[in-house]
């Protein structure tokens, strides 16, 4: 929806995008965890819910947000179009990053669907260390 927000100009889609930005990243809970898993006990998988898990969460119309790299893509978009988004985006992302390595180093948030889907991981690392470096912004003071 981002793209067709800002090439079509439509202040109805801008809105509905930025206001959904917004509230997942006031949602992002204190380990760096972004979506419907927040505060529960619920099993977390980096890229998101399989298939056949969505297809039931949708069946019972709850936690519709399952899916983080693909948000990863609309925020960096959203970035792209409103530069000043990013003193928001940036750190969530560093603490979501920052925890998806501390669990791919113990094994976890994999599933078969996040082993295939892991270029989207990689294209958003890719996008967040450029845009660290073009912002001269230090928030990486550690290797992963």
């Amino acid at each position: 929806m981002v793209p067709t927000g800002v090439l079509s100009n439509d202040a109805s889609i801008k809105q509905k995008t930025s206001d959904f930005l917004a509230y997942v990243l006031s949602h992002q809970d204190p380990t760096g965890w972004l979506g419907p898993e927040v505060n529960t006990t619920n099993v977390r998988y980096l890229w998101g819910r399989s298939v056949n898990q969505f297809l039931k969460l949708v069946a019972s119309c709850r936690n519709l947000l399952s899916s983080r790299y693909p948000f990863f893509f609309g925020a960096t978009q959203m970035v792209e179009s409103d530069p000043s988004l990013a003193s928001q985006v940036i750190p969530a992302m560093y603490k979501f990053i920052t925890l998806a390595n501390s669990m791919l180093k113990t094994g976890q948030g994999l599933e078969p669907w996040t082993e295939a889907r892991w270029q989207e991981f990689a294209i958003t690392l890719q996008w967040f260390l450029y845009a660290l470096a073009s912002r001269s912004t230090t928030l990486v003071d550690e290797p992963f």
